[in-house]
């Protein structure tokens, strides 16, 4: 009946999400009769119309649909779910329109405008321009938020924002998509954690090939009877350097977990040409560091950035040095050095040399009591001059600057250095 408006597009919303069974005993319909009843309906309503639009999406509608709203863009939200990925949205885009639940329903305006960035979805309202007032007493009092005056601005900057990021990638597929690293930390510390995590994965990586090269030639002049001392001798240095990169690397995952803020996310578009193009999306309300290619720049509070138009505030810094520094064995042993510490920069601020010398003495027989840690405590420098401790380890250490200046440095953690 509806082929003689030539209106030549349908929206058909509950066939897209509603499989109903009937349990008459003389006509009892299961749901799978259903599916197989609005399959054979969407195929004929498709076939006279150039657009169906459903809702929900269920998977047997998407080869007659052409558009889709209220396609789930999150996971469900119980304490389960770890993660939400884009899987819909990296089947689908490209191939038809998407959009999930109406934004001016959702509790957070622009969290549904990252959502659908990340899902490749389009916008979706639902507004009212007159008798808005009605709706409060109807049965559809929850849509409470539709009041088309009101919302008319929002709506049109939302628009722009989304279809200015994406909307030359209508065409283009989800190639990727990953939950990157990113900091809550002053961009030049950011740098260093962001540099040292990959020069920890590089310096594993290495240390592997090594000792598997090591292994590989000791049995090999074994198998062949010749003598493998050398070789021997190669694989245990070899050895001893990769466990030493992975000491490291498990210490440096652990360090990082407790910086990383979450809640970031970063999706990859391919353009048929071949070209990409990937947004950082930052979902928390306060701005992060984050890394490509080497360099770091920064995501604003609930907000993104494209791939093209990175500012970056400078370069990753992967060197650094072991630190002198001891971990006190018992809360005596600290309370001692804070004491002698304490002494020795009250000799320094009296100017008399040899009550300094006196004090650097006795502090140092303080420090000789204390545990040397050999491995875990860096020194390194910021892109900017500055010094920065960091602590990799699970103890609470004191490092050694120099005769007279000591710094603690907590647990996994770190203390920029006064110059």
């Amino acid at each position: 009946r509806y082929n003689k408006y030539c209106v030549s597009a349908l929206a058909m919303k509950t066939v897209g999400y509603q499989l109903d069974s009937n349990f008459d005993i003389e006509n009892p319909i299961t749901r799978e009769d259903s599916k197989e009843y609005i399959e054979g309906f969407l195929s004929s309503a498709r076939a006279d119309n150039e657009k169906l639009l459903v809702s929900g999406g269920n998977s047997y509608t998407l080869k007659y649909a052409t558009d889709i709203i209220e396609l789930p863009l999150d996971n469900s939200g119980y304490a389960i779910s770890s993660y939400s990925v884009p899987f819909l949205g990296m089947v689908l885009h490209g191939y038809m329109n998407y959009a999930g639940r109406a934004s001016n329903m959702e509790g957070d305006s622009k969290y549904a405008i990252l959502k659908a960035l990340e899902n490749g979805a389009g916008l979706y309202y639902i507004l009212s321009y007159q008798n808005t007032d009605l709706v409060k007493t109807s049965k559809i009092s929850e849509y409470y938020s539709m009041t088309f005056n009101t919302l008319a601005e929002g709506v049109v900057n939302a628009y722009k924002t989304l279809s200015g990021a994406i909307g030359d990638l209508q065409d283009a597929t989800i190639t990727a998509h990953s939950f990157p690293t990113a900091y809550r930390l002053d961009g030049d510390v950011a740098a260093i954690l962001f540099g040292l995590t990959s020069r920890f994965d590089s310096d594993r990586t290495e240390t592997r090939l090594a000792y598997d090269k090591a292994l590989e030639e000791v049995d090999t002049l074994i198998r062949n009877s010749r003598d493998a001392t050398e070789a021997i001798n190669v694989e245990s240095a070899a050895t001893e350097a990769y466990n030493a990169a992975r000491t490291q690397k498990d210490l440096s995952d652990k360090f990082v977990k407790r910086y990383d803020t979450g809640d970031v996310a970063s999706v990859t578009y391919t353009m048929p040409s071949g070209k990409t193009r990937t947004f950082y999306i930052n979902y928390n309300t306060y701005d992060v560091v984050m890394e490509d290619g080497g360099k770091v720049f920064i995501v604003g509070a609930e907000s993104f950035v494209s791939s093209d138009d990175i500012e970056y505030i400078g370069e990753t810094v992967g060197d650094y040095s072991l630190a002198e520094a001891y971990k006190p064995r018992t809360s005596r042993d600290k309370a001692t050095f804070d004491n002698y510490y304490k002494e020795l920069r009250s000799a320094m601020e009296s100017g008399n040399q040899t009550l300094v010398n006196s004090r650097i003495n006795t502090l140092n027989i303080s420090i000789g009591q204390m545990t040397k840690i050999t491995s875990g405590v860096l020194i390194s420098k910021t892109s900017s001059g500055k010094t920065i401790l960091l602590n990799y380890t699970a103890n609470n250490v004191i490092v050694k600057m120099s005769d007279v200046d000591y710094i603690e440095v907590p647990s996994q953690s770190y203390i920029l250095a006064e110059d």
